[in-house]
């Protein structure tokens, strides 16, 4: 009977990145130790540099595919949240406005008839305290001040009803308040911003379109508060 060949284990992506890993370590060591101060040294530094890139590749093409499967996978999943979310999304925003209106309208019909409430107990109450008044002073003068006293410290004291408008509350539900901002003149925010002693706290610089233009200057414009400059770093290429 022939021997049977043996297979190589198959290894899982995990495992895989592991042994890349370790097989990293060597070209880690070199690039932390080496001292380049000769030509020599320099090309061979060199050399392995451009073999670092090569793996650097290498590596990118083993998980281009499984990375391009996972995005694929993914933005299909995505996609069909999105169909099963999108309808109820609908629902959702549609009715969360009428909701708050009638909640608002509620408040306001309850804020309304508080004060109402408040008012007609305060009339109520100015009218005790003012007849209570007129007994106190007949009191005193009869030149009885203990009883103008007693008067005016047994003036009932009248209660305020409480609404009998009211809004519901269901659930777990309750209205989310959140406070913004919105910039309506940049130039004045700008001017605004000028003045505090933290401006680089209140202002996000896009540095794309300043980026071109240093590169099309090359690093030569001159701009207030901008330093232009260049930046090299060292492309190998591959081996």
């Amino acid at each position: 009977m022939a021997k049977e060949r043996q297979r190589r284990p198959v290894l899982s992506i995990t495992q895989q990145a592991e042994m890349f890993k370790k097989l990293s370590n060597p070209a880690v060591k070199y690039a932390t130790d080496i001292v380049i101060k000769t030509p020599d040294v320099y090309a061979e530094a060199m050399t392995k540099a451009q073999v670092i890139n090569t793996m650097i590749n290498q590596r990118k093409e083993r998980f281009a595919p499984l990375i391009t499967d996972a995005k694929s996978t993914l933005q299909g999943i995505r996609q069909l949240e999105a169909d099963v979310l999108e309808p109820l999304k609908i629902a959702k925003a549609r009715l969360a406005p009428k909701l708050l209106k009638f909640s608002d309208d509620l408040e306001l019909k309850a804020e309304k008839e508080r004060l109402k409430l408040e008012a007609e107990a305060k009339a109520k109450q100015d009218k005790l305290d003012k007849a209570a008044e007129k007994k106190a002073e007949k009191a005193k003068d009869k030149g009885d001040t203990d009883g103008a006293e007693k008067i005016m410290n047994t003036v009932p004291q009248v209660p305020v009803a409480p609404p009998k408008v009211f809004v519901p509350k269901v659930g777990r539900a309750y209205k989310k308040v959140t406070y913004k901002a919105e910039v309506t003149n940049a130039r004045e925010y700008i001017k605004h911003v000028m003045t505090l002693p933290d401006p680089e706290n209140y202002l996000l610089v896009n540095m794309r379109p300043l980026n071109d233009l240093s590169k099309s200057t090359e690093g030569k414009a001159v701009k207030p508060g901008i330093r232009f400059f260049k930046d090299k770093t060292m492309v190998p290429g591959s081996a």
